[in-house]
């Protein structure tokens, strides 16, 4: 796991991308925080929170490969609600007993997309 974490954190620096390790949190295996929360030209910005924003490594990585791309289709930002929270799965209102991927720090939701002008 160890291992896994470096080598994502090398993926961030190769990408470009400005971040910080950060204290350890329940269930997320790399924590990072990236402080411009500019993923490649794209903005995530809270809607609700404020900074910082803990994640997993790989979680900013797939923003940081993705941003490019959502930038060259007109999107300028995305606007979330949370990112890291500790909650299970919901469907059709049931909880379930797994975890969810925000548990990890691996999901986000994203409430509003806000196109380039």
């Amino acid at each position: 796991m160890q291992a896994q974490g470096e080598r994502c954190h090398k993926e961030l620096n190769r990408l470009g991308l400005s971040w910080k390790k950060t204290r350890r949190r329940k269930n997320i295996a790399t924590p990072v925080i990236v402080p411009s929360m500019n993923f490649g030209g794209l903005k995530i910005e809270p809607k609700f929170r404020k900074p910082p924003f803990v994640m997993d490594c790989h979680l900013a990585k797939s923003l940081a490969e993705a941003g490019p791309a959502l930038v060259a289709i007109g999107i300028r930002a995305l606007r979330f609600s949370s990112i890291h929270s500790y909650r299970r799965v919901r469907t059709n209102g049931k909880t379930k007993k797994m975890l969810s991927r925000h548990a990890y720090g691996l999901a986000m939701d994203i409430y509003e997309v806000d196109p380039i002008e």
